[in-house]
Formats: C-alpha cells, structure tokens, sequence
C-alpha cells in the first residue's frame, strides 16, 4: 500500500503542476488498485476518487467527472458523514462543475449552502473555505453583480494575505479577480444586460 500512497502524492503533485495529461493515468490507476484492494468505500479509496474527480475537473471531463463525484460523494455522506472535510470538498467541486457547465443558479446555490458548514468544520482561513469563497466571488462577477463579487473578494484575498502571504498563487488569483469585479461597469450603465435578482 506504501506504493500506492507514494504513487498518489506523486499524481496530486503533478496536477498542482498542471501536468493533467501525467497525473490522469496514475490516479486513475491508483483509484482502481484502492478500489480493488481495499473496496469502494475505504476512506483511502475515496480520497482518491475525489482527487480523481478533481483532476477530470480539472482537465475539462465533465460527464467523467460528474459520474465519479456524484459516487464519491454518495459514498462519503454514507461513510464519513456530511460534514466531513473530504465530503466538505466533494460538495465544493460539484458546485465548481456547475459553475463549469455555465450552470450559474446551480453552482451558485451549492456555494453558498456549503460554505456555512466549511466555515464551522474547516474554519474561516482553511484554503478550502476560502477557495468556494473566492469561486462564489467569481460566479457573481461574471453575473454582473459587481457589489457582491467586490465584497466577496476583498474578504476573501485578506484572509489569502494572512494566511498564505501576498506572493501565493491563490493570493495573486484573487487579487486578479477582484481587480476584474472592480472594473465591471456600474449598474444602469447600457452593457446589453440585464441584472440577475
């Protein structure tokens, strides 16, 4: 199992790199040595479907994605409980797939019901939390409401600042978002769109 472990952190590393086309293979071939192995529900097993889920994200699979976060999530309600972190993050990449898919009502309804028990369990600082923080911000710039997305933001890259530092790649997102949320026109001004309420 030693392997197994090693070869996972090596296929999540890759995907942090956004090496997807490396990372796939080995963590498709990992999720099914766990599966195999340990069964479908072995909390090891469904770290690694997330991961995998992630991944395929990650890489534009949506169908392939959505079939194994639906299973993964499904599994980690029934084993580790709804507020478990892992099941915590799975409830976040759906809401992120939605939000792929231009499912803009979906995906915003799914990031704001995770985000109260993300707060409570996980904590206001953990980069998960802020991650759907920051998410949700986008989703509603690209809305157009340019107030909310602004607030979002701002508080979400003073947490990034204190917790990872000015110069952290998430950091350096959000402050790229917000400046994108500022830079929206005002509203009432003629755009050819019309607010969402």
């Amino acid at each position: 199992m030693n392997t197994a472990h090693t070869r996972g952190n090596l296929a999540t590393v890759l995907s942090l790199q956004g090496r997807l086309a490396e990372a796939l293979p080995i963590m498709k071939r990992n999720f099914q040595e766990r599966t195999r192995l340990l069964g479908s529900e072995h909390p090891d097993t469904l770290r690694a479907g997330l991961n995998l889920a992630d991944t395929l994200l990650e890489n534009g699979e949506l169908d392939a994605a959505e079939e194994l976060m639906r299973d993964t999530w499904g599994a980690q309600e029934r084993v580790l409980g709804s507020t478990y972190p892992d099941t915590l993050i799975s409830r976040h990449n759906m809401a992120r797939l939605l939000h792929a898919r231009g499912e803009l009502d979906a995906a915003a309804a799914a990031y704001r019901d995770v985000q109260p028990c993300m707060e409570e369990v996980l904590g206001m600082s953990h980069e998960i939390t802020l991650e759907n923080l920051h998410h949700f911000g986008v989703l509603l710039s690209e809305r157009r409401q340019r107030a909310a997305a602004v607030q979002l933001l701002e508080q979400v890259l003073n947490n990034r600042r204190q917790a990872l530092g000015h110069h952290h790649p998430d950091t350096q997102e959000t402050e790229k978002a917000l400046l994108a949320a500022k830079n929206l026109p005002p509203p009432g001004e003629a755009t050819g769109w019309v607010p969402v309420t």
